[in-house]
């Protein structure tokens, strides 16, 4: 702290925010993406029980938003991926870097449930027992144990 001359007042120098720079440059590109998301919501709902189970799921067809997931994301949100519609394939998760507890609903290609895992915990791997064309990851507590194995979604 120094003092001016002649006025009396007291200067303070300026603060070193460099840091706050840096957290940016790092930041900045989850930031982006997870921001990107926020654009292409679809709801989804079961034909068999007439319910809804979530009126704003993230669409994930592109192979990025796949990558990157529920990752880095704070608030509990749903997402639904779909792969190639020809071959039904092996699905592999993992939950790094997601803080809730999610439920993995695996479908066939007439978008019929074939799979539920009911507790997924975060920081943990995830093989799917039978081959699917479209998976739906479901954080959102409301949404939880809405369908069972045999059920047709629609979305």
């Amino acid at each position: 702290i120094t003092t001016c001359k002649g006025r009396g007042s007291i200067t303070r120098p300026p603060r070193d925010r460099s840091w706050i720079d840096c957290t940016n440059i790092f930041l900045f590109p989850i930031i982006l993406l997870t921001s990107y998301y926020k654009h292409k919501l679809i709801m989804i709902k079961n034909i068999s029980t007439n319910q809804i189970i979530s009126k704003s799921e993230i669409d994930a067809s592109s192979f990025w938003r796949q990558t990157l997931g529920l990752m880095f994301h704070l608030k509990p949100r749903n997402l639904i991926m779909s792969f190639n519609q020809t071959t039904p394939r092996t699905i592999s998760l993992h939950n790094f870097f997601v803080i809730h507890n999610l439920e993995i609903i695996i479908l066939n290609k007439q978008k019929q449930v074939i799979e539920i895992n009911h507790s997924f915990k975060p920081f943990t791997f995830y093989k799917a027992k039978n081959k699917g064309h479209y998976c739906i990851e479901i954080a959102k507590q409301e949404s939880k144990k809405l369908c069972k194995i045999g059920d047709n979604l629609y979305f």
